[in-house]
């Protein structure tokens, strides 16, 4: 696996191995493919500060534009300026925490408003148990 000495940061997108679990009929992401990283988390243990104590919260991004109206999904549509090279849509319902040797390569970074959309995906995906079960309503996607 290729990896580079870079350190990944929110905002930022990789190219990650998401591994290779094959089942017929699932949306679950897999295999390499292009990732936002929403937050890097460091352990408690003051003596554990290495790479290997370190999380990375990602999203992964698709090509292929299914259900974009749906809360948990986010369509960058300025996919070009944000140095994408294909109009992605964010499945804010599929995260994933990887460590460092699943992170292979930085392709861009994204900017501020893409960032909260991503997040907010995420939020949204959380909150839908909450809406079916409580009724709570989850905000939309700006």
């Amino acid at each position: 696996m290729v990896n580079q000495t870079r350190e990944p940061k929110a905002g930022e997108v990789w190219l990650c191995d998401l591994g290779n679990n094959y089942k017929v009929n699932s949306s679950i992401q897999r295999g390499t493919r292009p990732c936002i990283v929403l937050n890097v988390v460091e352990s408690n243990d003051p003596d554990n500060i290495d790479d290997e104590h370190l999380i990375y919260l990602i999203l992964p991004l698709t090509k292929i534009i299914k259900r974009p109206h749906l809360p948990v999904h986010y369509v960058i549509e300025d996919w070009q300026e944000q140095g994408l090279n294909k109009r992605s849509m964010i499945l804010g319902e599929q995260p994933f925490s990887l460590k460092r040797d699943y992170l292979i390569k930085h392709l861009t970074s994204l900017d501020n408003n893409t960032l909260d959309c991503a997040r907010r995906t995420l939020l949204n995906a959380v909150d839908i148990t909450y809406e079916k079960r409580y009724g709570i309503q989850t905000e939309e996607i700006s």
